[in-house]
């Protein structure tokens, strides 16, 4: 059957995590301040909550930087080619990011220019706040956040629309990679995270959104 299913950006097609990383190192050459290092060498379980070992502020910074070079970035392998077999099973891609909105055409243009299906411009959404309330229509995620994944999972307006008594066929599934900082989802149900893309593959396959 087929589906509409939102897709993240920021590492889940790229390695955003060690992008911001190599950010914090040419800051803290730029500014002369060893301090910066901190961001750079924090451990992935802290990875969600950087500001509690800097300034808030030098971490959007090393962010923004990030943003600001999309184009120069390189996606994970095999990526867009399992993005492409789910539409070619029929899928509809729609993808989803808590970028901001001055990055939207940066962000199309890097999705273009790498081949990932569906990159135009009403398939991207950059979105402040929670992701849920654009994706409602969306019956699977790849998400590397916990705390999206998880309310995407157990959404009670997605169960209200399919009756208090939830039959597993249209019960919401989440996919992503795995980290340290969202490697407890693994204990959630309907949540399969994989190691790289290929893992990622190979679930979607498992539950039969790849069907070519």
């Amino acid at each position: 059957m087929c589906a509409r299913i939102a897709v993240d950006v920021d590492d889940t097609l790229y390695a955003f995590g060690d992008a911001v990383r190599e950010e914090f190192f040419r800051m803290a050459v730029e500014r002369d301040d060893k301090s910066i290092l901190k961001g750079a060498y924090a451990p992935f379980t802290e990875w969600r909550s950087l500001s509690d070992s800097l300034e808030g502020d030098v971490v959007y910074e090393a962010i923004l930087r990030v943003h600001d070079k999309t184009t120069k970035q390189t996606p994970f392998n095999g990526a867009a080619e399992t993005i492409w077999k789910l539409v070619d099973s029929g899928h509809e891609i729609v993808y989803i990011t808590s970028r901001l909105e001055k990055y939207h055409e940066d962000t199309l243009e890097w999705l273009h220019a790498w081949d990932f299906p569906y990159a135009v411009d009403e398939s991207l959404m950059c979105v402040q706040g929670s992701k849920i309330p654009h994706i409602r229509d969306c019956k699977y995620l790849i998400d590397d956040r916990p705390e999206t994944v998880i309310d995407f999972v157990t959404d009670y307006v997605w169960q209200n629309w399919h009756g208090s008594e939830i039959q597993p066929e249209n019960e919401r599934k989440a996919f992503g990679l795995w980290f340290p900082y969202n490697q407890a989802l693994t204990d959630v149900k309907n949540v399969y995270l994989a190691p790289n893309w290929y893992g990622i593959d190979y679930y979607l396959n498992r539950k039969g959104l790849i069907t070519v």
